[in-house]
């Protein structure tokens, strides 16, 4: 029997609407598994009841496993420490999950883990990355230019722009990556520099690309496609592969967008995807036209699509 791939994901949802993406993605990596896989999601409070249940029945539709970590239980001291040198990770677009990740060696130290961002798809079997890589340096990951005069410190000197990866898709293997230390102390080592250099932009990716930009090893192109990057370059054909949205690059109204409808073929199979949310999204759509919509116009719509 195969042995179950590590895949990791890390959640924080304080306004219950976010679960979804993570939901789709999840769909999408089993869907495609040939073998056994152990999930695992870094998550807080902030995750309802409801929506753990929804990523559950994800979970247990393919037979799979599922694990939740409820890291303001597990690491409520580092974790409050890092709030009063980060106290921007309780707003904006990079929450306090983007930080979830540096505990990883601390939770399955030893492992080899796959990190996925939340907004992902994927339409090929994850194992094919998660083994086919050697990872010798103990991280494996895609570069993502950076332009010269942006100059991060590293622990080499500077970060050579060239080899700047980004931290949406990881695999990390810890009996490699952490060396002598044990995952705590790998852990102790990244919030270090965190608390020694409050104002990097990039957060977790900054550290990262601070200690392993000259080291690691470069994933294969499809198993890291920035869709962004995709739509500019004019890439309309769907290679198998994992997807980035990253953040801002879905839209519901491009119905002829290649990506957008690759989102939407997995979000419709989840328990996200219901009666509440088709109804919240008509009134959305109804709140934001420019005129009043006439009452019947919900009958016209649905004969006419």
């Amino acid at each position: 029997m195969k042995k179950a791939i590590h895949i990791c994901y890390a959640l924080h949802d304080a306004g219950g609407h976010f679960t979804k993406f993570l939901g789709t993605s999840l769909l999408s990596v089993l869907d495609h598994a040939s073998g056994p896989a152990c999930i695992h999601i870094l998550l807080d409070r902030t995750v309802s009841e409801e929506n753990r249940a929804r990523l559950q029945a994800v979970v247990d539709a393919y037979d799979q496993q599922l694990v939740f970590h409820e890291m303001d239980a597990l690491f409520a001291r580092p974790l409050r420490r890092l709030q009063l040198v980060r106290p921007d990770i309780t707003r904006g677009r990079c929450t306090v999950a983007t930080y979830y990740r540096l505990f990883l060696p601390s939770l399955l130290s030893g492992e080899r883990v796959l990190y996925l961002d939340a907004d992902t798809v994927v339409t090929c079997d994850l194992r094919t990355v998660y083994d086919g890589c050697a990872c010798a340096s103990g991280l494996a990951a895609r570069p993502e230019p950076i332009a010269a005069e942006r100059l991060l410190p590293s622990s080499q000197g500077v970060v050579t722009p060239v080899r700047y990866f980004n931290a949406g898709v990881l695999l990390f293997d810890f009996a490699r990556l952490q060396g002598a230390q044990d995952g705590t102390a790998l852990t102790q080592r990244w919030l270090d520099f965190l608390a020694g250099h409050p104002t990097e932009p990039y957060n977790d990716q900054d550290l990262l690309n601070h200690f392993y930009s000259e080291t690691y090893e470069k994933l294969p192109p499809a198993a890291h496609m920035l869709v962004p990057e995709r739509q500019m370059q004019g890439l309309w054909d769907l290679p198998p592969g994992l997807y980035h949205f990253d953040a801002m690059s879905l839209c519901m109204f491009r119905p002829d967008d290649v990506y957008d409808r690759l989102f939407f073929t997995y979000f419709v199979r989840t328990p996200w995807c219901d009666a509440d949310f088709l109804l919240r999204a008509f009134s959305a759509i109804r709140l934001a036209v420019p005129h009043p919509v006439p009452p019947v116009y919900g009958v016209q719509l649905l004969r006419e699509l």
